[in-house]
């Protein structure tokens, strides 16, 4: 079996005798040397790696691997792969085209994308996830509260714990919503509904909370009538 399973990969990887390989080996940079990361100054450690663009990749930590384009790792054990990305945190990892994981265990992926809370997670377009633990998605959306989650487009998650969908939500920074979903414009940010940490539901951009028990209460109330 050992037998045919060679056979069959080198005859997948186009080899004959034996397998050909196509891939570049790792590089790395000479230790004790100056590079720029991200506008930081970094001394290059041992077990660096770069591939793939030799001239304009950097890995300056040890264990950290750069690869594709004009990217960095800064970090301790960081990954930047895409082009023009970084990674500076340690355990980051960014990846696609000019995002940056500066958080420690942070991950940014897509177009644009900045994870600079630690254990953060930005994805899609232009979305930034600074609170710890947060994560920011969809396009131009912010997580900037610890624990927050904001999705959709121009969403801004500000407070603790705090979960926002929709379009252009107006902000929260006080902690009163739990979940909000936006409605807005790029010119007025607006609320379709918001819901507080007693449940009270705040509809539209409605100052005055309503109680669910209460409104089932009504509605029952107007069905019996």
């Amino acid at each position: 079996m050992p037998e045919l399973y060679n056979m069959m990969m080198m005859k997948a990887l186009g080899g004959g005798t034996g397998v050909k390989e196509n891939f570049d080996a790792g590089k790395t940079l000479e230790k004790g040397s100056n590079v720029t990361i991200n506008g930081s100054v970094k001394t290059v450690a041992d077990n660096s790696e770069i591939f793939n663009d030799y001239e304009n990749n950097k890995a300056a930590s040890s264990f950290s691997h750069a690869e594709g384009s004009k990217t960095g790792a800064a970090g301790l054990y960081s990954h930047a792969e895409g082009y023009q990305t970084v990674a500076m945190g340690t355990s980051s990892h960014s990846e696609g085209y000019n995002s940056k994981a500066t958080g420690n265990n942070s991950h940014a992926e897509g177009y644009g994308c900045t994870s600079s809370g630690i254990q953060s997670h930005s994805e899609g377009y232009s979305n930034t996830a600074s609170g710890d633990s947060s994560h920011a998605e969809g396009l131009g959306s912010t997580a900037s509260g610890n624990h927050s989650h904001a999705e959709g487009s121009n969403t801004i998650a500000a407070s603790l714990n705090q979960h926002v969908q929709g379009k252009y939500n107006i902000s929260d920074s006080s902690g009163k919503y739990a979940f909000i979903i936006g409605n807005g414009s790029s010119s007025k940010r607006s609320n379709a509904i918001a819901v507080d940490w007693d449940g009270k539901i705040y509809v539209g951009n409605s100052e005055t909370g309503i109680e669910l028990n209460d409104l089932l209460s009504r509605i029952e109330a107007l069905e019996n009538a």
